[in-house]
């Protein structure tokens, strides 16, 4: 008996080795993948196509979706399936501004998460950032990036996971965002990289490039409303909204991108649509700002703001007896305290008075809200300035868009004005509701729309507006109001998944 045993106890030693030896030699990603093949709660409920997209080891994904798709849902699955199995870990998501990522992935995604699965994590500031930590020591940075500045803020970190969504809605700053910042910033952990958004107005630019197959290396993922179970009217509401707002048309360009999530031109979509050869005007020496021969008058217009790159100056002019009216600059400013704006907007003044030899500027300044302070703190120093008209915005919008189609609006195309064609490059309408489109900013924009209106001011009789304090005018503002609380309203209750 004694040497069958011993016998046995070679062959089992031998057996344990061999198991050893082959453990040893099967890549970790193999184990990865077998791990993924017990899932949590959290990923059982989401959809097909976007489990494909969660569970996808890809180092470089890219998901195209349409509106209502569950994007932002997906997206929140696929951080906190990193940040549970890697502890200790931290992970990164880009949006435009920080208000907006909150937004979407706390608000309406790990909140909903935390509560649905009772998951441990907290929303915390940490030295000024945003993060979604993890009980186990692994976090989520929430980070904006409105601006190319904010682009060296990812640079020096090491992250599991990367994702840029509503990469739609970024200027040309989102290659060098992904490939000279976050891409390096992978490289630690051989993390992961997702770039999301839906189409925008006009196919062109690094998303595109990536999410149509134009650029290799990128593992593409695409869904919309009809795959999102967590809608399962969507189908009925998809349709309802072809026929009641596109009659029924489905090659309509606007039902193709928002809701069918397809890239087409869409150029009549935008708010604002400049075209380089209408728009743009070529310099003359005989004024000082490049403008044709003529009379002119010089106005800035001011959107304020206090976070990053959210005060806006449009400087621009018109043509006297024209209708014409030029866009010289736009750009914005990061936290400007009110005697920091005075002093800017002061200097703006002075330099067109000395480039025009006295023919001065009007500076015409948003005061709603925290505005009408910094106005007066711009009077009480002895910078004069006007308030923005704000009232029948879109009336004015479609207004200022009809002088750019008719090629009255122009914008100096190489010189100051690339913030102000950034923006309008991709702002659009909501088709759902008719107003600007949330997901763009647009600082640069308003400013624009705020000087305009004031250099071509429109006479329609129907749009006077009632005598402050009268009647018609608390009427009015009660109207106004009851508007916007229900809008806010309604926003939240379709908060994207």
């Amino acid at each position: 008996m004694l040497p069958a045993y011993r016998a046995w106890k070679g062959a089992q030693a031998l057996l344990v080795g061999l198991c050893l030896a082959m453990m040893v030699s099967v890549p970790k990603s193999v184990y990865a993948r077998a791990s993924r093949a017990v899932q949590p709660s959290y990923l059982e409920a989401l959809h097909p196509k976007q489990q494909a997209f969660v569970l996808d080891q890809s180092r470089r994904k890219v998901a195209l979706c349409g509106r209502r798709a569950g994007k932002s849902y997906g997206l929140a699955a696929w951080f906190l399936d990193g940040m549970e199995k890697h502890p200790r870990t931290r992970s990164l998501y880009v949006t435009l501004t920080r208000p907006k990522a909150k937004q979407i992935m706390w608000d309406k995604a790990f909140l909903e998460l935390r509560e649905k699965y009772s998951l441990p994590i907290e929303l915390r500031s940490r030295e000024g950032q945003l993060m979604v930590e993890h009980k186990n020591g692994s976090s989520l940075w929430l980070l904006g990036c409105d601006d190319q500045k904010q682009v060296d803020k990812v640079r020096g970190e090491a992250f599991l996971r990367a994702a840029v969504d509503e990469a739609q809605a970024f200027p040309d700053y989102l290659k060098e965002l992904v490939e000279d910042a976050i891409h390096w910033s992978l490289m630690d952990l051989q993390g992961e990289l997702a770039v999301t958004g839906t189409p925008s107005p006009v196919p062109v630019g690094y998303f595109h490039d990536i999410s149509s197959g134009m650029a290799q290396g990128w593992e593409p993922h695409h869904w919309t409303i009809l795959d999102n179970a967590h809608l399962p009217h969507g189908a009925a509401e998809l349709e309802r909204t072809l026929q009641d707002h596109y009659n029924g048309d489905e090659s309509n360009p606007t039902y193709q991108r928002e809701g069918l999530g397809r890239w087409v031109h869409d150029l009549g979509a935008l708010i604002y649509p400049f075209d380089r050869t209408r728009n743009g005007w070529s310099a003359e020496t005989s004024n000082p700002y490049g403008l044709p021969d003529g009379e002119y008058r010089y106005g800035l217009g001011i959107d304020l703001g206090f976070s990053e790159s959210s005060t806006a100056f449009c400087l621009a002019a018109t043509r006297v007896g024209t209708g014409e009216v030029y866009v010289l600059s736009a750009y914005t400013r990061s936290r400007l305290i009110p005697t920091a704006l005075a002093v800017h907007a002061q200097a703006v003044r002075e330099q067109v008075t000395k480039e025009t030899r006295g023919q001065g500027l009007t500076i015409v300044v948003d005061e709603g809200a925290l505005g009408r302070g910094y106005a007066e703190q711009m009077r009480t120093m002895g910078v004069g300035c006007i308030p923005a008209e704000k009232l029948n915005k879109r009336t004015y919008q479609e207004y200022v868009r009809g002088l750019i189609l008719s090629g009255a609006c122009k914008v100096d195309y190489f010189g100051k004005s690339r913030a102000l064609l950034d923006e309008t490059s991709v702002l659009q309408f909501d088709p759902e509701t008719g107003t600007e489109d949330e997901r763009y900013t647009r600082h640069c924009a308003d400013a624009f729309l705020y000087i305009v209106r004031h250099l071509l001011p429109r006479y329609e009789p129907e749009e006077n507006e009632p005598e402050r304090g009268s009647p018609e005018w608390y009427a009015r503002e009660q109207k106004r109001l009851r508007a916007e609380t229900m809008a806010r309203i309604e926003r939240k209750r379709r908060g994207d998944r």
